[in-house]
């Protein structure tokens, strides 16, 4: 019984690092110097890259999440599809997809090469906001 309460005191500890460490980081979506409606969360941690959105069920509209420094997506625990872009170093748009269903692994052959961030948004997004675009430059402010 202590082990199990040992546990949850430090699942509880890494929900509070990962939540407050989440909240710090918030920018504005610009393309192409334009600034978009959406609230991007960037998660630097490594903890935070790990964890992704396993505890959300969706992404809010208006919202995205990056991830820098990582090549890879799942949507494994997600209840709904979200949209996905994938960008380069420099935040260039290398590719973009509609609609990635929960349990859904890209990695290896089924990213784009040159992808360095991934930006996961509401399903929808790419749709609703048209300046979204392959080739386009993306900046976080």
């Amino acid at each position: 019984m202590l082990i199990f309460f040992l546990v949850l005191l430090v699942l509880w500890l890494v929900y509070l690092l990962v939540s407050f460490d989440a909240k710090r980081d918030v920018t504005s979506l610009k393309v192409d110097g334009s600034l978009t409606g959406i609230k991007v969360l960037r998660l630097n941690s490594w903890l935070n890259r790990r964890l992704g959105l396993l505890n959300h069920i969706s992404v809010p509209n208006g919202e995205g999440y990056l991830f820098p420094r990582t090549k890879s997506v799942h949507t494994k625990g997600m209840l709904s599809p979200i949209d996905i872009a994938f960008l380069d170093s420099k935040f260039n748009i290398l590719e973009l997809r509609s609609d990635v269903p929960p349990g859904v692994i890209l990695k290896g052959s089924r990213v784009p090469s040159g992808c360095s961030a991934v930006l996961e948004l509401a399903q929808g997004a790419l749709v609703a906001e048209p300046k979204l675009d392959r080739g386009r430059s993306v900046e976080f402010i």
